[in-house]
């Protein structure tokens, strides 16, 4: 489907956001200032198959220490999600949360790439406080995650 990597980049260009478009690779890279601070943000675009993968990316990495930890905090994270999830990369420690939109027919509307995009940048801003908190100062990731959805911690 022709048009899919079009619309994604019209979107960015209508938000005003600065982005270094990758046609070659099908690839959209930008920086993104959130509430909780910037993220890079990657968009990979299969036009035969009418997907396109939105991430956005942790600025820090997780230490190896950690990881069990982060992996806690994620799967607890994940539960119940509908729209996306974290992932981590137990090589290096990177931590993203994925969206993804299907559009193998027809190009997609801005609203339904703005779902993808601020659906994304939303649960990041949510649950970032909690990653950092695990990784930096040993929060235990069920009290964190408890935190981020403003649930009681027992």
């Amino acid at each position: 489907m022709a048009g899919l990597f079009a619309s994604f980049e019209k979107f960015f260009l209508d938000q005003e956001w600065p982005v270094k478009v990758l046609a070659e690779q099908n690839l959209i890279v930008m920086g993104v200032q959130t509430e909780t601070g910037s993220v890079e943000a990657v968009v990979q675009v299969y036009e035969t198959s009418g997907q396109a993968v939105f991430h956005t990316l942790l600025p820090i990495k997780a230490s190896e220490a950690r990881r069990p930890a982060v992996m806690e905090f994620i799967t607890r994270a994940n539960f119940g999600m509908l729209l996306g999830n974290f992932e981590l990369d137990l090589r290096d420690g990177e931590v993203r949360y994925r969206t993804t939109l299907l559009s193998p027919d027809a190009a997609p509307s801005m609203a339904q790439i703005g779902v993808v995009v601020f659906t994304n940048l939303s649960m990041m801003d949510r649950y970032r406080p909690g990653l950092e908190s695990v990784i930096y100062s040993g929060t235990d990731p069920h009290e964190a995650v408890l935190t981020c959805e403003g649930r009681p911690v027992a």
